[in-house]
């Protein structure tokens, strides 16, 4: 059902800060099926934050999906809310770094809501793991429906 895709795509993965066991292993085990359903047909650019437990998580598959289905078919991109000290510990593990021009000057305290949104208007598929109504991937979730986007929350979805 996802293989009437593009050649190339932009994903954004989206999710709480926190996770606990049980929703840890849904979440990593249904991104892994959902890349696999992804790089079948398609080269991903996939977009993400580095703000807790579920961002580590996509991180993590992501790195394990580019070595099963090559660094061609899957380029990572980490989306800075704002500058970070360090920043080269970042580009030694992500394939592309960078901080959009529209952030420049946010509020800190704003700054992780717009770049989120960012991520968002960005992207051709929304990849989040959202069980809760409040909270920061919940907003982003309620964008991503606002902008109609196509989406895919982990917690609930098969595919």
């Amino acid at each position: 059902m996802l293989k009437t895709i593009m050649n190339e795509y932009k994903v954004a993965i989206i999710g709480h800060r926190d996770l606990d066991y049980k929703n840890y292993k849904i979440a990593e085990t249904k991104l892994i099926q959902l890349l696999r359903t992804l790089t079948d047909d398609n080269c991903i650019e996939v977009y993400l934050g580095k703000n807790g437990d579920f961002d580590n998580l996509a991180a993590s598959v992501i790195k394990r999906m580019k070595k099963e289905a090559g660094d061609e078919m899957i380029y990572m991109t980490l989306v800075l809310p704002y500058q970070v000290r360090d920043i080269e510990f970042y580009e030694r593990s992500y394939d592309r770094v960078l901080i959009p021009d529209s952030l420049h000057g946010v509020h800190p305290k704003s700054a992780i809501t717009k770049r989120n949104f960012w991520m968002i208007e960005e992207c051709d598929l929304f990849v989040c793991f959202v069980t809760e109504s409040g909270g920061g991937a919940n907003r982003a979730l309620k964008y991503a429906e606002k902008l109609g986007k196509r989406i895919v929350n982990l917690s609930k979805s098969s595919f």
